[in-house]
């Protein structure tokens, strides 16, 4: 018998206030156990999750449900099928979400990569299905953008007003910081089926004399390009130089215009 399995199986418990707790198992190894430990510690910062929620490995006990490891969809097109179904789970009560738990099992770079496939492929076939129905006359919406060197006031006045960003409270964050999170059909609709958290955050005031005002210029900074990527419909990774250029694009150009949507990522060119 291998030192890394002595004794009876593992399980990770993962209680979440307000929620049924999720229990995976049966776990052989406890290297693999801590994996899993591993993955949720990281996912604290950028992931939804019920406030409270906790995680520990613990002894298998097969009287108790448990989400088996085994039957989780690794494969490139195992995976496409599950995104085919549609079936956004990963809002709180579904912590830890699939791609958590393909982070857990496969580690990050073989998740994202397999993950990253899966996405395309899914995408591919919606597309396709979207072809096949009847196009609709695009109609083009006001898109809400904010000035790049806005203040935190400003900042904060535009999240607070915009119906695609709500306050987001986590024990991450704490008092120090503000943090708000982007509404998730418009994050699906910019990343297809890729399930994934927007978050900004900068500190709050009584942390100024701390941090000093450059630190809280580059993070209003930050705060401010996602917010312009996400109303433009694209991704956050976006260099912030390319997201400027199609601030300026849409605002040079007629509202409703061919130019205007494209800019805005409300329609597609041909």
């Amino acid at each position: 018998m291998s030192v890394m399995n002595l004794g009876a199986n593992l399980a990770v418990v993962i209680a979440k206030p307000g929620y049924d707790t999720v229990r995976i198992g049966p776990i052989p190894f406890r290297y693999q156990a801590e994996q899993w430990i591993s993955t949720l510690d990281m996912a604290k910062v950028s992931t939804v999750m019920p406030e409270g929620t906790t995680w520990e490995i613990a002894p298998h006990d097969s009287s108790l449900p448990h989400d088996d490891p085994a039957d989780l969809p690794t494969t490139v097109s195992a995976l496409t099928e599950t995104l085919l179904q549609d079936t956004d789970l990963s809002d709180a009560a579904h912590f830890p979400d699939l791609y958590l738990r393909l982070c857990a099992v496969l580690g990050e770079n073989t998740a994202l990569h397999r993950w990253s496939e899966a996405c395309v492929n899914a995408d591919a076939v919606s597309l396709a299905e979207e072809e096949q129905a009847e196009p609709e006359q695009a109609e083009g919406n006001p898109v809400n953008l904010i000035r790049p060197d806005a203040n935190r006031d400003e900042v904060i006045a535009h999240l607070d007003a915009s119906p695609h960003w709500e306050r987001h409270t986590s024990r991450a964050y704490g008092p120090d910081y503000l943090a708000w999170q982007a509404d998730r059909a418009v994050v699906n609709d910019i990343y297809g089926h890729r399930a994934m958290s927007v978050i900004v955050n900068f500190p709050a005031s009584h942390l100024d004399q701390h941090l000093g005002g450059d630190f809280l210029m580059g993070r209003l900074a930050e705060a401010t390009n996602t917010i312009n990527a996400i109303a433009l419909r694209l991704p956050v990774e976006t260099h912030y130089e390319v997201i400027d250029r199609f601030v300026a694009i849409y605002q040079a150009a007629e509202p409703g215009s061919p130019i205007a949507l494209i800019a805005s990522g409300q329609v597609e060119p041909e």
